[in-house]
């Protein structure tokens, strides 16, 4: 298990030198390596979570007013913030992890980084297959955005979960998530994308471990 840092980034991830599926994780804190050695040897595949992020900054694909009063606007630097991971961060991780050609790479975010997460995955065939955790695809113009995109063709699918609580939020925009996820979800069918959607119980913040699991359960099933 080793970390790296790259600015305020770091990733710490696990280094199986006999698979070739690797699943990057952007979280909100850092994942206890045990949860990852076991999470690598169920799903035989590498794990790698970044963590360290400027989170409303770096995850949002433009700029945008936020939503709860007070708060501050988000920044949308998400492109920057791709190009790091795809050009720097990434290849670091994976020259450390000992591959020689590029392995097969999934990712898997919560919150904005289930944003992040689909509208990286819109932009180019780096990563395999994403999963949306509690997806904030409420942001303001995503559903239109992917509206308007020609949605590329994918070999591989997308998984979306929710919890049960969440359209129900007290914030009017918050509460629209259950909305923006199933018109997501049928415009990339419509696409021809694969997607799969899971409910879980609570609201947007019950735990999140085992959401991840059921997660990487959906991208590389125990065998």
């Amino acid at each position: 298990m080793e970390i790296i840092e790259d600015g305020i980034l770091r990733c710490r991830f696990t280094a199986q030198k006999d698979t070739h599926m690797i699943t990057y994780i952007i979280s909100p804190i850092d994942i206890d390596h045990d949860f990852l050695s076991e999470w690598a040897y169920a799903h035989k595949c590498n794990v790698a979570v970044f963590y360290g992020m400027d989170w409303e900054s770096d995850l949002t694909p433009w700029a945008t007013p936020a939503g709860p009063a007070g708060q501050e606007a988000f920044a949308g630097k998400g492109p920057e913030f791709l190009r790091q991971l795809q050009e720097d961060a990434i290849p670091t991780v994976e020259r450390a992890i000992g591959y020689r050609t590029a392995p097969e790479r999934h990712l898997i975010g919560v919150s904005l980084s289930g944003l992040f997460a689909l509208w990286a995955w819109m932009q180019s065939e780096f990563f395999s297959s994403i999963c949306s955790i509690s997806g904030s695809l409420w942001y303001v113009g995503f559903v239109d955005w992917l509206q308007s995109l020609q949605i590329p063709y994918k070999h591989h699918g997308a998984y979306f979960s929710l919890g049960s609580e969440e359209p129900y939020s007290h914030n009017p925009l918050y509460a629209t998530v259950g909305s923006a996820t199933s018109q997501t979800m049928a415009i990339l069918n419509a696409a021809g994308v694969c997607t799969t959607f899971e409910q879980n119980p609570g609201n947007h913040y019950a735990p999140f471990l085992p959401r991840l699991e059921r997660a990487l359960a959906f991208l590389q099933p125990t065998a």
